[in-house]
């Protein structure tokens, strides 16, 4: 029985495979297999045609997401703040140099692997189960995505995790670090309120200003160490493992805060200021909060869902 699209060999009983591929139980003899290579080739698949490396930077600037974050970032200028504008934008440039870094390492890592791989395999030759030499695979065997390629890369469940539970919480954490800036100099939600049209319209005395910029390093610090649980929450059951580009991501997130809003003229040109250090204590609780808030989150689907559907 021929092979055809209609009738693949995995629908073919084990007699009619071995007719199909015109073989038998005792496999090829070894002029067989030599004649079959030298009229069809080795079973190998040509390698993938990479695109160059400035394609494939351009990419990590124009993907979806990166678009809305531009866009986002030009709407944060028309509205008259300059400085979410550029941090915005900051976490564009940092983000896709970090993952094409990312994506490059990999890259060699998978080149490297394909040389330890076995070259030998065992299988049946002139009637005897014998060890055969194994061509060498592929350079990019290990670079395939190991999903199928009309599954979208972005479900509802990722979604759902991404935007209605974790960055809600993050958002959170910075409008409470937000107001607590405010509220340890003396100034609560009611006062904030009839001073928001002054420093909206630069019309605040310079004491606010300051007081301003102070709030708002403190909201992006927020953020910034909210995303440090968040990374150890998506790692799932592997969070604390060891992973060198994972903690270099956050080593280099959190000094670049720290040199953004301690160094003079980025601190100007993004309108923050040093955070005060008896505060600090709530940018290091912002690290296990998403780590708490997950666990409970998963301990409350568990009982009423009798499942827990979200990242462990």
């Amino acid at each position: 029985m021929p092979l055809s699209a209609a009738a693949p060999i995995s629908s073919l009983s084990c007699e009619q495979s071995m007719a199909a591929l015109q073989s038998s139980q005792e496999g090829l003899s070894s002029n067989e297999a030599l004649q079959r290579q030298l009229r069809g080739g080795r079973n190998r698949l040509p390698p993938q045609r990479r695109r160059p490396l400035l394609l494939r930077l351009t990419d990590q600037f124009t993907h979806f997401m990166a678009l809305l974050l531009w866009v986002a970032g030009g709407m944060a200028f028309l509205a008259r703040t300059p400085e979410l504008g550029w941090a915005i934008w900051s976490v564009v440039l940092i983000n896709a140099l970090f993952s094409f870094w990312q994506d490059f390492q990999a890259e060699h890592t998978l080149a490297a692997l394909s040389n330890v791989l076995p070259r030998q395999v065992r299988g049946w030759r002139d009637g005897r189960l014998q060890v055969l030499s194994a061509a060498p695979p592929r350079a990019d065997v290990m670079s395939h995505p190991p999903r199928h390629r009309d599954q979208p890369l972005l479900d509802l469940a990722l979604l759902r995790q991404a935007y209605l539970f974790l960055g809600l919480l993050e958002a959170a954490l910075a409008m409470l670090g937000y107001g607590l800036t405010w509220w340890s100099h003396g100034i609560a939600m009611p006062q904030l309120r009839a001073i928001a049209p002054a420093l909206l319209h630069h019309q605040a005395s310079a004491e606010l200003v300051a007081l301003q910029h102070q709030a708002s390093a403190m909201a992006l610090g927020s953020i910034v160490f909210a995303q440090v649980g968040t990374a150890l929450v998506c790692r799932g059951g592997n969070r604390f493992k060891p992973n060198a580009l994972l903690w270099l991501g956050i080593a280099v997130e959190l000094i670049a805060f720290l040199v953004l809003q301690s160094w003079p003229p980025l601190a100007h040109t993004f309108q923050v200021a040093p955070i005060p250090s008896q505060l600090w204590w709530w940018l290091l609780l912002c690290i296990p909060a998403p780590l708490l808030a997950n666990r409970l989150h998963i301990t409350w689907r568990a009982r009423h869902h009798g499942s827990s559907a979200v990242m462990e």
